[in-house]
C-alpha cells in the first residue's frame, strides 16, 4: 500500500511509480477486497443485532401498552364494584330512615287516637 502513496520519490522526479507492479497492485486489491467482504459481514451481523432490539423495543412497548391498560381495566372494575357496593348501602340507609320515619309515627298516631277517644 506504500507504493500507492509513494508516487513520486524524494528528489521530487516521479520515480515512484516505477515501485508499482502488478504483484504489488495484485497484493494490495487482495488486501482492500478482504476488508471489503470483513466491513460487509460486519454490517449484515449489525443489522441482525439491530433488527433483534428493534424486536425487543416494540415487545416492550407492547407490554407496557398492555400493562396500562390492565392496570386501567382493573380500577374501572373496582370502580363499578364499589360504586355498586355505595348505592346498596344508600339504599340500605334510605329504608332505614323510612323504617324509624314510620316506627316514630306508630307512636303518635295512637297517642292521637287515645286523644281523640
Amino acid at each position: 500500500m506504500t507504493a500507492l502513496f509513494n508516487l513520486v520519490d524524494s528528489a521530487g522526479s516521479g520515480g515512484g511509480l516505477a515501485s508499482i507492479t502488478s504483484a504489488t497492485l495484485d497484493a494490495s486489491l487482495k488486501t482492500i477486497d478482504t476488508r471489503a467482504t470483513t466491513v460487509k459481514n460486519s454490517a449484515a451481523q449489525f443489522g441482525a443485532v439491530q433488527s433483534n432490539v428493534d424486536a425487543q423495543q416494540t415487545f416492550v412497548n407492547n407490554l407496557a401498552n398492555t400493562l396500562t391498560s390492565g392496570v386501567g381495566n382493573m380500577v374501572d372494575a373496582n370502580m363499578t364494584a364499589e360504586s355498586a357496593k355505595l348505592s346498596a348501602l344508600q339504599v340500605q340507609q334510605q329504608l332505614g330512615t323510612q323504617a324509624l320515619t314510620i316506627a316514630n309515627q306508630a307512636p303518635q298516631m295512637l297517642l292521637k287516637l287515645m286523644q281523640s277517644a
